[in-house]
């Protein structure tokens, strides 16, 4: 969702939930609690907003290019069981900007399966076999 679209973003329900919370006293204000909000679209929240909802913010960044280089390393060793000498790690990690561990877990899992770890043998796994199915999963930077 674009914030000039038109369509109302995820901020005002939050904050009618935490309002409804706070009318029907569910705690006091001696309660210790935490409300958690996470999202895959930061720049459509209304910072203005969001600084009246939470006293605190954490911000978990996206991998950089050593720490995708490692796990997608680690997943398809994990899934193989062996590393994979021939395979363009480095290359991978460079095109694989703004995609999250979860969507590299799933790329993997998806394109690892059992008959293709059989083939690996006879046909070494090539950086597109990944970069094509991770196509299809949101990257979310912002534009």
């Amino acid at each position: 969702m674009k914030k000039n679209s038109g369509t109302p973003s995820f901020g005002p329900k939050m904050k009618k939930v935490i309002g409804d919370m706070k009318k029907n006293k569910l705690w006091s204000k001696n309660d210790q609690i935490a409300v958690i909000a996470c999202t895959n679209k930061p720049y459509d929240a209304s910072i203005k907003d969001m600084k009246k909802l939470f006293d605190k913010k954490m911000y978990f960044p996206y991998p950089n290019y050593a720490t995708r280089k490692l796990m997608i390393k680690h997943f398809i060793e994990e899934k193989v069981g062996h590393p994979l000498l021939n395979f363009p790690y480095e290359t991978f990690a460079h095109v694989t900007e703004g995609f999250t561990a979860g969507s590299f877990r799933t790329t993997v899992d998806k394109v690892l399966n059992p008959a293709r770890i059989q083939r690996l043998k006879d046909e070494p796994l090539k950086i597109n076999e990944l970069v094509n199915p991770l196509s299809n999963s949101i990257c979310v930077f912002a534009e």
